[in-house]
């Protein structure tokens, strides 16, 4: 390829350069915009939480917050392209396997050599401390160079691995005593510690302080419960001593998260042995809550020193794409873990667990107010200065130096500490970012269903009770604060806590009930309905809050962004879909009652109809109607209830439809609609499919295997048959029949309608209910015949503005041409042809054979006619069940009878409607196509009369006779 010349470049670019002035420069928006910007980012460092870190958002507002956007382009591109990405994530994956597999062959090795002396124990210690030896020479040689770093580390952990396993076999062999072996132990932990330092390495420092909670763990056997405390207090120190020494954010975190584990294991312990060490647990009360008082201050005082501090935990979180949550939330966050433990091993003892929570709360409540910015001397009134006097209270009144004044010592505590700390946080609500808000509900929940035990009707109540307000107490920050974080978590988390907790899950997973919970019926209904009244007002401030579906998780942007784009993960639609499979999964015999199940099913239906009318529902019509309609047709098959399924259906589709068509108006006018808004057709066709398959699951009359309570309250059978067809032919009449003649496809609903129609009759049939029998019968004629009217006066229009459009355009040509052959010089041979008159005066030479000339104009418009699509529709299901009817009762006058008066009845309206357009129906061998059918049809009803199971009469011949006079009128 040849270089292009220098002036051809500057002529492009010059070309490409703007021209005239650009009076944007001189205007003052562009001297102001520096400054916004500069403004909006000390604002967003401002509003930025360090105690939380940069944590991923599950929901966000708006729809589109992935880092894919609609049109497939991304705004920020990768750093590496993902080719390069692969083969780097391989070659770190190769490497890891092949460390992972160096430690646990030299583990093995180890292993063999102090357990099994094969040359005796003397060959066995010395193999030992040469395998130990070796590893630290190659740690020495590794650790500094930076590709060898982490060999060198992993090397020396393993040699102090040995080092402790050598001096456990040495007291095994009998060499050493108890005594010695924990002397020794310690002074292996202090070789641990120096050779840290050495190195400068955190992880070999954690080594030396896990081993020393191991070697507390132990000292439990010997010193009972008080020397596992003073170990555990020890190791922390030594853990946050090293990070204070170190300025280790590491050690820092892994002694907030590793001495509440620590805590919890032996809260929770029924002297279990793991690993051949005994967990002993604390029976003390008092010596539990003050190892849990002393470990609580110094981690909160730790947590707030490192907060800023990088730490491993923080880094994993981000290497699997969930955000870089700080060190104070991620550290305390796994120390709740073990916190909880404890705290679960006293949940029977309200009082002292209760006691135990506030003690966390009004530690490290404070501890995250001073790392987002508060003054430590505001706090310390609240945190420091009461904590003493309310810890010596406490002893005193727990061992019985003075009687409390009400309740008990632990309840009297938490009802103080309690009261300090919530006047401590509302004092400086503003510090308190919407992360831990959300976050701290989710906790209390569970919380609360730990220390509540819910086995008791009364004390359920007073669960759901206290879960409704922290509920409602978020929902109305979620409003006040507009957050979309907030309104999600008190959106679904309610629904999430019903699904676990009153499915009875577990129950069915292992057979084992591990938290107990008894929930009146009424007070669950009551319960549910309320959420969903709560919903309505978060919808509508915040609807369109949106989940972003693993869009925070690496490789899973895309799927994040496609269910963005379907709409399926806005608020709306996810929390709708969210309570119905809550709702599949909690409706079993004893959980739900009857009216409950319905209620709840209607309110939530409804809600989101009645928002739809009033255009202030950011969902997904379709979605709703077809999420809704399914879990209805599940609940119907084991519960029943099927009328009252198909009376909200109808209600709910009624508002839905009035939307749609609005919808339809404004875009007629011109207004650009989301792809989501769907028009009236659909909505339709969707409605009538479902209430035809509802009426079909009531014909099929199956015996219900479980019944909920308060079944016998609401009507059933034949009650409940009558009340669903009502309900069913209603809908057609009301949804469906006065939209006919608007709709642009016709056919999809009008089959629908039949289905409905069809449905109702064979349900009659099956109940042998002759009064719905007859009622389908009934409206299925005035159904077609309405159709027929009125229903295709769209096509009727369409065939006619064709044939009008041919018409002046062959009369326009043919002025033209009479203009050109009036100017044309009468001695040119040349003559004009018409290609297009050509192809229509062959089809007319076909049509001629089988029908006469339709007039003056056939030429041109003989080949246009309506097309009765409903008419023919209606006509062949007429004609179907007639010829089902006559073959399997034989009785084919009654059926030759209805069938030749229902279709001369369509095919009259048909004809007549055709006639007031100057239209005609198209033929098939030269007979109008709906009588050439119905012509058909009778003769098979007649044909199966004779040809089925039952016995037939041959001295009654009434049916030809019928059948002659019918085929006479037709001809």
């Amino acid at each position: 390829m040849e270089k292009e010349s220098d002036d051809e470049i500057l002529s492009k670019r010059k070309f490409q350069n703007a021209s005239g002035i650009n009076l944007g420069n001189f205007l003052l928006d562009s001297t102001e915009e520096p400054e916004k910007t500069e403004i909006e980012e000390i604002e967003e460092e401002k509003n930025h939480d360090v105690a939380m870190g940069e944590m991923g958002q599950i929901f966000s507002s708006g729809d589109s917050p992935e880092r894919i956007n609609r049109d497939g382009t991304v705004d920020s591109p990768p750093e590496i392209d993902s080719v390069t990405e692969y083969a780097m994530e391989g070659e770190k994956r190769l490497h890891l396997g092949l460390m992972i597999s160096m430690i646990v062959v030299w583990s093995a090795i180890g292993t063999i050599v102090g357990t099994i002396p094969i040359f005796g124990y003397e060959f066995s210690a010395i193999g030992l401390l040469f395998m130990a030896g070796f590893g630290i020479w190659l740690g020495e040689i590794w650790i500094p160079q930076e590709r060898m770093h982490i060999l060198g580390v992993t090397w020396v952990i393993i040699s102090m691995k040995l080092l402790y396993g050598l001096a456990i076999s040495m007291y095994s062999w009998g060499w050493i005593e108890e005594l010695q072996l924990g002397i020794g132990l310690l002074g292996l932990v202090a070789l641990n510690i120096a050779i840290a330092h050495h190195h400068d390495e955190d992880s070999i420092a954690a080594q030396a302080a896990l081993v020393l909670l191991a070697i507390g763990s132990a000292a439990g056997g010997t010193y009972g419960q008080e020397g596992v405390a003073i170990m555990i207090v020890l190791g922390t120190l030594l853990l946050h001593s090293l990070a204070y020494l170190r300025g280790s954010g590491n050690l820092a975190s892994l002694g907030i998260a590793v001495s509440y584990l620590w805590i919890g294991l032996h809260a929770i312990s029924k002297d279990w042995i793991l690993f051949g060490i005994e967990i002993i647990p604390f029976e003390d009360e008092l010596l539990l809550f003050l190892l849990m008082f002393g470990v609580t201050g110094v981690n909160a005082v730790t947590a707030t020193r490192f907060a800023k501090a990088e730490n491993w935990f923080s880094s994993a979180f981000n290497g699997m794409g969930l955000g870089k949550p700080g060190l104070w939330s991620v550290s305390v966050g796994l120390g709740m873990i073990g916190a909880l433990l404890a705290i679960a091993s006293h949940r029977l003892e309200t009082g002292y667990a209760i006691a135990q929570l506030i003690l966390l709360l009004s530690a490290f409540g404070p501890s995250y107010l001073v790392v987002r910015g508060e003054k430590w001397d505001r706090l310390q009134r609240y945190a420091l200065w009461p904590a003493p006097f309310l810890l010596a209270a406490l002893i005193l009144m727990v061992r019985g130096v003075f009687e409390p004044p009400f309740s008990e010592p632990w309840s009297i505590y938490a009802v103080f500490s309690a009261a300090i700390t919530a006047t401590a946080l509302l004092n400086h609500q503003h510090a308190v970012s919407d992360h831990v808000l959300w976050i701290g509900s989710i906790v209390t929940t569970i919380l609360l269903t730990l220390l509540i035990p819910a086995e008791e009707t009364v004390l359920a109540r007073t669960l759901l009770t206290c879960q409704l307000i922290v509920w409602m107490g978020l929902a109305l920050l979620a409003i006040q604060r507009n957050s979309p974080s907030l309104a999600g978590t008190a959106t679904l988390a309610p629904w999430v806590w019903l699904f676990f907790f009153t499915s009875n899950l577990e129950n069915r997973l292992i057979s084992v009930d591990i938290i107990p919970i008894n929930i009146a019926e009424t007070d669950l209904t009551i319960y549910m309905l309320l959420l969903i009244c709560m919903q309505i007002p978060l919808n509508f401030k915040l609807g369109e809050t949106g989940v972003n579906l693993a869009g925070r998780l690496a490789g899973l942007s895309e799927l994040s962004a496609r269910m963005r784009d379907s709409g399926i993960m806005r608020l709306w639609n996810i929390s709708f879909i969210t309570i119905l499979c809550t709702l599949l999964f909690i409706s079993n015999p004893g959980v739900l009652p009857s009216y409950g199940i319905i209620s709840v099913m209607g309110l939530l239906l409804i809600s989101h109809a009645v928002a739809m009318r009033m255009d202030r529902h950011q969902g997904t019509p379709r979605t709703i109607l077809v999420a809704w309609s399914i879990t209805a047709l599940i609940l119907q098959w084991r519960f029943g209830f099927g009328a009252a399924w198909i009376i909200l259906l109808g209600l709910a589709s009624l508002l839905v439809v009035n939307w749609s068509e609005e919808n339809s108006r404004r875009l007629s006018a011109g207004e650009k609609l989301s792809h989501q808004a769907l028009l009236p057709g659909k909505l339709i066709s969707i409605t009538l499919g479902f209430i035809a398959l509802m009426m079909m699951m009531i014909g099929l009359n199956e015996p219900l295997t479980n019944t909920l309570s308060n079944t016998d309250i609401l009507p059933n059978d034949t009650t409940n048959l009558r009340l669903a067809a009502l309900a069913s032919l209603m809908t057609v009449g009301g949804l469906y029949l006065p939209r006919a003649a608007s709709l642009d496809r016709l056919l999809p609903s009008a089959i629908a309608s039949i289905a409905v129609l069809i449905t109702i009759g064979l349900a009659g049939i099956s109940f042998e209910d002759n009064p719905t029998l007859i009622l389908a019968a009934i409206s299925f004629v005035i159904t077609g015949s309405w159709l027929a009217a009125q229903g295709e006066i769209r096509s009727r229009l369409k065939q006619v503005s064709q044939r009008e459009e041919r018409l002046e355009k062959y009369l326009n040509r043919a002025t033209i041409t009479e203009q050109k052959l009036a100017n044309q010089d009468e001695t040119s041979q040349i003559k004009m042809i018409d290609a297009e008159l050509i192809q229509l005066s062959e089809k007319q030479k076909k049509r001629s054979k089988r029908r006469s000339s339709t007039g003056e104009y056939d030429l041109i418009v003989g080949d246009i006619h309506h097309k009765p699509t409903i008419v023919i529709s209606f006509i062949s299901v007429t004609l179907l069940v007639g010829i089902y009817f006559s073959w399997a009762n034989g009785e084919s006058l009654l059926a030759i009878t209805l069938a030749s008066l229902i279709s001369v009845i369509f095919i009259g309206i048909a004809r007549w409607r055709a006639e007031q357009v100057n239209l005609q129906l198209p033929d098939i061998m030269g007979i109008e196509s709906p009588v050439a059918i119905t012509m058909v049809g009778l003769t098979l009803i007649q044909i199966a009369g004779r040809l089925g199971d039952s016995n037939v009469v041959l001295t009654e011949q009434w049916e030809l006779l019928v059948l002659l006079g019918t085929l006479t009128i037709l001809a």
